[in-house]
């Protein structure tokens, strides 16, 4: 009869610790990977389609007390209106042409703004045209015309948002320098928003149910859509530090929590947030 071999237990003993070893791997591994980022769920990657072209000229119409000479004779928004869609409609250089109401302008400044922040009358307040034209070339002329007409108190060249109508909500962060222009209150004595804080934001929409999908637009991207509108504006092309990058916030119903303004608005690195117009 064979003697048992002294060796087994040893063999076995060897076996365990392999185990042994195997599970405090895995569990290290396991606990690693929970530590490192991972794009937030509801981050979605910036979508495809061509920048516009086209130009837009936003036509601010006067309001009570506004003081421009154009102002002065206090023809009436009513007036106003049905004179720049009679003189505008059926012009080859027009795309389209759409007026925004005091109540329209609420529901869309409501998007940045919290109640208490909301001011007295603004139901009642500023009055425009969109008006969005073919090309860049006529917007010169079109903004000296609608500026000197009766009853408008101001015409400001812009572009058309590659955003409009993909989100409800723009979040501007620290650019790595400020501008003279628009300096951001937030941002002052400080550079671009880190990446920490860009993570901690986007964990932040990406818990919010108030949230649909979100988008970030980084520095490349956002230099790309600046040099894009830059032809609209007199005043050339911003500096590369200046430019900012930003979320673009989709919503998953037509109004935003005042908690998710407040929040954000809070979070470090956060320079502006504003509504994207449809």
């Amino acid at each position: 009869m064979a003697l048992p071999s002294s060796n087994v237990p040893g063999r076995r003993a060897g076996i365990l610790i392999t185990i042994a070893a195997a599970a405090v791997l895995l569990a290290v591994l396991f606990a690693a990977y929970q530590l490192l980022p991972r794009a937030p769920v509801k981050l979605a990657a910036v979508p495809e389609g061509a920048l516009p072209q086209q130009s837009r000229i936003w036509v601010i119409l006067c309001g009570k007390g506004s003081p421009q000479k154009t102002c002065a004779l206090n023809v009436g928004a009513d007036f106003t209106r049905t004179s720049i869609e009679d003189v505008l409609k059926d012009k080859a250089y027009v795309t389209s042409m759409r007026f925004v109401s005091s109540q329209d302008a609420y529901r869309w400044s409501r998007l940045a703004k919290l109640p208490e922040e909301m001011v007295a009358g603004e139901l009642d307040g500023p009055q425009w045209f969109e008006i969005t034209l073919k090309d860049v070339s006529t917007a010169g002329a079109v903004a000296k015309v609608m500026g000197e007409f009766p009853g408008v108190a101001s015409a400001t060249r812009t572009t058309v948002d590659f955003w409009a109508g993909r989100a409800e909500i723009n979040l501007m962060l620290c650019p790595r320098r400020q501008s003279d222009v628009l300096p951001a209150a937030s941002c002052k004595g400080r550079g671009a928003a880190s990446e920490a804080e860009k993570r901690a934001i986007g964990r932040l929409l990406d818990d919010s149910p108030r949230v649909q999908r979100f988008f970030f637009v980084n520095h490349a991207r956002a230099t790309l859509e600046d040099d894009n509108q830059s032809p609209v504006f007199t005043s050339g092309r911003t500096h590369p530090d200046e430019i900012r990058e930003s979320f673009k916030i989709k919503l998953a119903s037509a109004q935003p929590s005042d908690d998710l303004i407040k929040r954000l608005k809070t979070m470090p690195g956060v320079a502006t947030i504003g509504p994207i117009f449809p």
